[in-house]
């Protein structure tokens, strides 16, 4: 039998007796809440101007990406 690609085609699976939606709620918003906290700890070190005046370049640099990769994972998409 073959196989068909429908482009555009929705499918629903209802997952409501698979899943736990509360707790994956919860467990998203406590993800979440500890992602704005770290980005909140980067952007705290990266206004610093003790840790800019002795970090290398490298490690700033490597903070900056830090919050940038956290801040994608946070955002809508």
């Amino acid at each position: 039998m073959g196989k068909k690609a429908c482009p555009g085609a929705r499918i629903f699976v209802p997952l409501d007796h698979i899943i736990d939606v509360d707790l994956e709620r919860k467990g998203l918003s406590l993800q979440l809440q500890k992602a704005r906290a770290a980005v909140q700890k980067t952007e705290s070190k990266l206004r610093d101007e003790g840790f800019l005046g002795h970090a290398s370049g490298d490690i700033v640099e490597k903070e900056r990406y830090g919050k940038a990769a956290l801040l994608s994972n946070i955002r809508p998409r």
